[in-house]
């Protein structure tokens, strides 16, 4: 992998080049390094609003996983409560089953001692 230089846009402005009798044309050397600057400019502001979208995208991520475990935890607590109520309400259901078969047995036995102490 290349290593990246990382110019300052400064180093880029001020930057100069040895003169030679068969040189370049300065003026079209100069606008391909305005052009080249212009470029690291926009993938510099571009690698830096990635940057914080994707901080941004992290941050998110832990708060989701956060989130999940509070949710998590939560729904094991109401299950938890919710088993114990159905439990409880299954007590009180055979409770009042059996307290109607009682209250039925008590009635026949009351109904046979009123007809029998005629």
């Amino acid at each position: 992998m290349q290593k990246i230089k990382n110019f300052t846009i400064e180093e880029l402005q001020t930057h100069e080049f040895s003169i030679e009798l068969q040189g370049y044309k300065i003026e079209e050397v100069n606008v391909f390094i305005d052009d080249v600057q212009q470029d690291y400019i926009a993938f510099k502001s571009e690698i830096e609003h990635l940057t914080n979208e994707l901080t941004q995208t992290q941050n998110n991520l832990k708060n989701l996983k956060n989130e999940n475990i509070n949710l998590k935890e939560r729904s094991e607590v109401f299950l938890a409560s919710h088993n114990k109520q159905i439990k409880e309400n299954l007590s009180n259901a055979d409770i009042f089953t059996r307290l109607s078969s009682l209250e039925d047995s008590m009635k026949r036995l009351l109904s046979y001692f009123e007809e029998n102490s005629k």
